[in-house]
């Protein structure tokens, strides 16, 4: 950690700071007040204040998202014995990010508030300063922020050209930071947007963008895809537009080619400093010419965006129509040559010394003039060099060097006799470079014109800059529209070459013949095809065991399941032959096995951290998916603690208000089960894979559990107790030559009855476990419901499920016709199930129709 006397650890240059957040702590340790800037790529300033888990989900996931490489810290709380709770929990997961401590003064909420008000753009600040009362910590982050930047890195912002935003995370999926790198979202280790060799991730496979800023919206968006339907259908739309059209996303593809460097612009807002200001003025006038550059290439992506119909295209068209940025142009046409570029696409290192139009500074136009005679000198000179040496010589300008001779050697001429007045500068085996005398006269007086042409050119850059920067919103709806063409198009792209359905919506999950989007983009070295498999899940059976030998795919299965449903509500399309989502507010995921020696923890702490952290956050939308869970004890205490686990999760059910009970404030009482309505109750969605065959039997005791298995050809079907499944495991052992004896005296174990699949006092044992007697007044099971009836619980279970889910996917208008209908279609199945009922199968039937 810092010490209080530097400014950044010794091993840390400035420029390896660029990517910064200043946190400040409310009274409640919980309550987290944050900004962030990215210098180099997005010099935005974020801000929040949010009141955080006790993991701090949030604020890692900000971290995570934001590649935060530098965070600030009031000064007071390196002062005490201990440090806080968040700044230990980033030591442990993030050792790399230097923790800088800044004084406690440069917190100052007024002074953060007074500054949003000096530096942002007015299209923003109005919605930033409403939130000054609500979340005072995130300006005093602020403030220390500005503090920071000024005076350690030594860049500070014009008035009136910042932008800001407030993160919100409503409408997002939650997903913690643990997941998104067990699922291969992103790669940890990854610190560029546009790193090529970075390990496969979900994002590596998706990112086609062609800037940075696209990258780092596609980058964001995996993190936190969307839970608004109405947004993923607009997004879906624009997405099959561009399927459909593939000329047209070509053509724009190609156009935006030339907007790759817009996230320069963004330094428009920050004010050149004078400490370099031959720098700074080149800076500056790269930023407008870049500018220029990209406003006369836009009439060429109006007309590509033009046959576009979605209504968030035309958007986007109708956005790029603005006549202010044909006035922008006009102000730089008045003032910048029509063939100035910026230095990134000029060959000539003084292209900047004639970017400003001939009229415009009579003394200018003169001192150029001198330039461009003193040039013709430099090049008569070496021509006439040339003719007496009799030597193929020819002129050549670098910064370094200045104009300078250049001699290049032949086969028939290795050893050219130098003459004794020109003077090798440096030779290679290919090259001589030379200068003589004249040279070096010309090149001072060259060197004094520049100079002058550089300071007039700069005032009058200058004033076209500080008029640029007035318009400045109008840059930042240009670099927003791109950025948001690109991501899109990236969706676009990923839909058209992965994907193969197109997502629906619903109350339930059923994908057909899903597969990984990581295992399809390896097809081309694989051997082995790529064996589909299907999911589905509802409210009524929301719990799965998986169970299946080793590398028969349980993992690969359970990641599958996340990443499509994370496809899903980013608006692509998905590989799959058909897929329906319910929509998901978080995943959650217990996956891998891993201690932490640093801390102490063994690897089954690690994971009782994680199904505490899972029991703690499930919501009724929940995705939660569990690999092997507690394979990292004994077997026996593994077995009671999982079924605990599981039976935990499979009696939490949620209560979800009716619109009009919201609206009212008159919200049924969730533990009053006569009132609730079958459409109001969900339950969240869980995959576990697991080796404890005990767990199996939760379908004896829960009627919502459904036991599948995953066989040796990668296929998961329902699990059949009776069928017998071979033991993967000898096969693998037997192929790569384990001893004879070993696996002889395996066989005979695996035929000792109940050695390894029953054990008598585990189902005792789990009854009588605290977690199984644990009651809640405010959740409920759906198979209580049932509970007066046992003859046959299962098969009622499943007309149960039937009647739930129609009633829950069918609206509230339509649900008195439909009911008819569905009173059709369920008569046989109703009558096999009366018989074995008796006069209890009418209140049954009363029962299921109150509910519906």
């Amino acid at each position: 950690m810092t010490t209080s006397n530097s400014v950044f650890p010794s091993d840390l240059s400035v420029s390896d700071l660029t990517t910064i957040m200043v946190i400040s702590e409310g009274k409640d340790r919980n309550e987290i007040g944050f900004s962030i800037l990215d210098l180099e790529n997005q010099p935005i300033v974020y801000l929040n204040q949010i009141v955080d888990n006790f993991w701090f989900t949030n604020v890692f996931k900000k971290i995570v998202a934001f590649q935060i490489n530098v965070i600030i810290y009031p000064d007071t709380l390196f002062n005490k014995l201990a440090l806080p709770k968040l700044l230990e929990l980033v030591q442990e997961k993030y050792p790399s990010i230097p923790l800088i401590q800044q004084n406690f003064r440069s917190f100052d909420i007024k002074k953060g508030i007074e500054s949003v008000h000096k530096l942002c753009i007015e299209e923003y600040s109005d919605k930033i300063l409403s939130n000054s009362d609500q979340k005072p910590y995130a300006f005093a982050s602020f403030a220390a922020l500005l503090d920071y930047i000024h005076s350690s890195i030594g860049t500070s912002f014009a008035t009136k050209s910042l932008k800001m935003e407030f993160l919100l995370n409503f409408g997002k999926m939650n997903i913690d930071v643990d997941t998104i790198f067990r699922l291969e979202l992103i790669n940890p280790t990854t610190t560029s947007l546009t790193n090529k060799n970075q390990a496969v991730s979900l994002y590596k496979i998706m990112n086609t963008c062609v800037t940075k800023m696209g990258s780092r919206c596609l980058r964001a968006m995996i993190m936190e895809p969307l839970c608004d339907l109405a947004q993923i259908n607009d997004r879906q739309n624009v997405i099959e537009e561009l399927i459909e059209n593939s000329q047209v996303m070509e053509k724009l593809r190609s156009e935006l080619i030339k907007f790759k460097d817009i996230h320069k612009l963004m330094k428009l807002s920050q004010v050149m400093q004078t400490l370099n200001a031959t720098k700074a003025s080149e800076t500056m006038i790269n930023l407008v010419l870049l500018l220029k550059n990209m406003l006369q290439d836009l009439p060429d992506l109006i007309i590509a965006l033009q046959p576009c119909y979605s209504p968030f295209l035309k958007f986007l068209h109708l956005g790029l129509c603005n006549q202010k940025f044909q006035q922008i142009l006009t102000k730089v046409g008045e003032v910048l040559q029509p063939e100035a570029q910026s230095a990134a696409r000029s060959r000539s290192a003084y292209s900047r010394l004639f970017a400003v139009r001939q009229g415009v500074n009579d003394l200018l136009d003169l001192l150029r003039r001198y330039f461009s005679n003193y040039v013709d000198e430099v090049r008569n000179h070496v021509s006439e060099m040339a003719t007496l040496t009799n030597l193929p010589l020819r002129m050549h300008h670098t910064i370094q060097k200045g104009f300078h001779i250049q001699l290049f050697l032949t086969k028939e001429n290795r050893n050219p006799v130098i003459p004794e007045n020109l003077e090798v500068i440096t030779r290679s085996p290919k090259c001589i470079t030379l200068i003589d005398a004249k040279l070096y006269e010309l090149n001072d007086k060259i060197s004094k014109i520049v100079s002058e042409v550089d300071i007039m050119s700069n005032g009058i850059i200058f004033e076209l800059y500080t008029k640029i920067r007035s318009e400045i919103h109008i840059v930042y709806l240009l670099i927003d529209i791109i950025t948001e063409l690109d991501f899109i198009l990236a969706l676009a792209q990923f839909s058209k070459l992965m994907g193969s359905a197109k997502p629906q919506f619903g109350k339930h999950t059923q994908v057909i013949e899903g597969r990984h989007p990581l295992l399809e983009n390896g097809m081309q070295w694989r051997t082995r095809e790529i064996v589909p498999n299907s999911f589905s899940a509802s409210t009524e059976y929301n719990f799965f065991i998986i169970t299946g030998n080793n590398m028969a795919g349980k993992t690969v299965y359970i990641k599958m399941i996340a990443t499509l449903q994370i496809l899903a509500q980013l608006g692509c399309w998905v590989p799959a032959a058909s897929a329906t989502f319910r929509l998901c507010d978080k995943i959650m995921s217990r996956i891998g096995f891993e201690d932490n020696i640093e801390q102490g923890a063994s690897s089954f702490t690690v994971e009782m951290r994680e199904i505490e952290f899972i029991l703690s956050n499930v919501t009724p939308f929940s995705l939660i998916i569990v690999d092997e869970l507690c394979r990292s004890t004994n077997v026996q205490e593994g077995q009671l603690l999982s079924w605990c686990f599981c039976e935990k999760l499979l009696k939490y059910v949620g209560y979800i208000p009716s619109i009009e009970e919201i609206s009212t404030g008159n919200i049924t009482n969730p533990s009053d089960a006569g009132d609730i309505k079958i459409s109001s109750i969900e339950a969240p969605f869980v995959y576990v894979t697991t080796h404890f065959e005990h767990l199996l039997k939760l379908t004896d005791k829960f009627m919502n559990v459904s036991n599948l298995i995953l066989t040796d050809n990668f296929k998961a079907t329902t699990y059949d107790p009776n069928e017998h499944h071979t033991h993967v495991q000898l096969k693998l052992a037997k192929e790569i030559c384990f001893p004879k004896s070993v696996i002889e005296h395996a066989e005979k174990l695996l035929n000792i009855p109940g050695l390894i699949n029953n054990d008598p006092e585990f189902m005792e044992q789990a009854s009588r476990s605290p977690m199984t007697s644990v009651t809640d007044n405010n959740r409920t099971t759906i198979s209580s419901i049932l509970s007066n009836f046992t003859s046959d619980p299962k098969a009622l279970y499943n007309i149960f499920a039937m009647v739930a889910q129609e009633a829950r996917n069918t609206d509230e208008e339509n649900l008195e016709e439909r009911r008819a209908e569905f009173k059709i279609q369920l008569i046989d199945e109703i009558e096999r199930v009366l018989a074995s009922l008796g006069d209890s199968s009418k209140f049954f039937i009363n029962e299921t129709s109150n509910n519906s």
